[in-house]
């Protein structure tokens, strides 16, 4: 816990990484010791199903293809957006200051509560999340060898050429590392995992 001017404020701690890294296990150690959590997918998905002018600014830049009953398909939105670097960018900037609001929100509503941190899983990197990377008082990589989390992306459900499409255009290893305060390699089993988050977070 952290004092300011006589109240509580909880740590702030972003855990991200790349897909089938394990980001989300740490998120459920979070859970069991006492953090609230926030899903940025989760947040997505509710700005994609429920922002209409999200909706126009996207149909607008991807075209029509992307809606499904009058809804923005996850499945198709992403199948163009991660087809190059500039359609992912384009995505990115729209849907970041939104998200990012709404993590204000829910800080600002949980910041004198009784967690014991509040922990944001995201998949992209601090800097990305520009002047936001610094609201975050630790940052945590979760990181493996691409071939294990291929195999943990092929596990629920992703195909290979799914797998390559997300991960090319996301920054190196080095990038990551370089921007995190504590690295969770998780390569081995979920107790191996749970160990590193025990002697490398919480004490």
């Amino acid at each position: 816990m952290l004092k300011t001017g006589g109240s509580v404020k909880i740590k702030r701690i972003l855990v991200y990484g790349p897909m089938g890294s394990g980001k989300s296990s740490v998120i459920k150690f979070f859970k069991e010791w006492g953090a609230f959590t926030v899903d940025c997918d989760h947040i997505t998905h509710q700005i994609l199903e429920h922002d209409p002018e999200v909706t126009l600014i996207l149909t607008e830049y991807f075209g029509s293809s992307i809606l499904e009953k009058g809804k923005i398909s996850r499945k198709k939105l992403a199948a163009l957006a991660f087809l190059s670097k500039k359609n992912l960018l384009a995505l990115e900037e729209l849907l970041h200051p939104k998200i990012l609001h709404e993590i204000k929100r829910l800080y600002d509503r949980e910041k004198n509560l009784e967690a014991k941190a509040f922990v944001v899983e995201a998949s992209t990197y601090p800097k990305a999340l520009g002047g936001w990377g610094e609201f975050f008082s630790t940052k945590i990589l979760v990181t493996a060898n691409q071939d294990v989390r291929l195999k943990r992306a092929k596990d629920k459900g992703y195909t290979e050429e799914d797998f390559l499409m997300r991960t090319e255009h996301q920054p190196s290893m080095d990038v990551l590392k370089a921007h995190a305060d504590i690295i969770l390699e998780n390569n081995d089993s979920i107790n191996q995992l749970k160990q590193q988050f025990l002697n490398k977070v919480t004490t």
